[in-house]
């Protein structure tokens, strides 16, 4: 694998889908990147230097990204909570769903159909899930499962 400068395109289309569905902008002062699997990853502006070498991964891991979507990752997620406030499309948990969701399951949901919302439990940011006709999918990933005591 190898990481490459993430393209005018492939940015702005980041760009959009960030800002239509979760409230926030791309900070300036970094450069993004994207590897093989389609991570997007954010570094300091001056670590373009970065690229002469192999890696599939350096940074900040803000999400992954497709044709039509981009999935912000839970580190990503914790970055522009606290750096531009709440996203949009939040959808606020029980204490029994949170610790359900963080275990690694899927949950229900009031939604139908399909999009992306921001899971929070008393009012602080949980995960990033996607809705698909009254469910969560969960992206937890498996590093973070876990008992969780909230």
């Amino acid at each position: 694998m190898k990481l490459d400068r993430l393209r005018k395109a492939d940015k702005k289309r980041v760009k959009e889908f960030l800002q239509t569905v979760y409230g926030y902008t791309l900070p300036s002062g970094y450069s993004y990147f994207v590897n093989s699997k389609h991570k997007l990853f954010m570094v300091s502006v001056g670590m373009d230097d970065l690229l002469q070498f192999k890696l599939d991964r350096v940074g900040l891991y803000l999400g992954e990204m497709n044709d039509t979507e981009f999935r912000l990752s839970f580190c990503g997620l914790k970055l522009f909570w606290h750096m531009q406030g709440p996203a949009k499309n939040q959808y606020e948990l029980t204490k029994t769903l949170t610790e359900m969701y963080l275990r690694g399951q899927n949950i229900p949901c009031k939604n139908e159909g399909r999009a992306f919302y921001t899971l929070t439990y008393q009012n602080e940011p949980v995960a990033v899930a996607k809705a698909i006709d009254g469910t969560f999918l969960n992206y937890v990933p498996k590093a973070f499962r876990g008992e969780v005591i909230l």
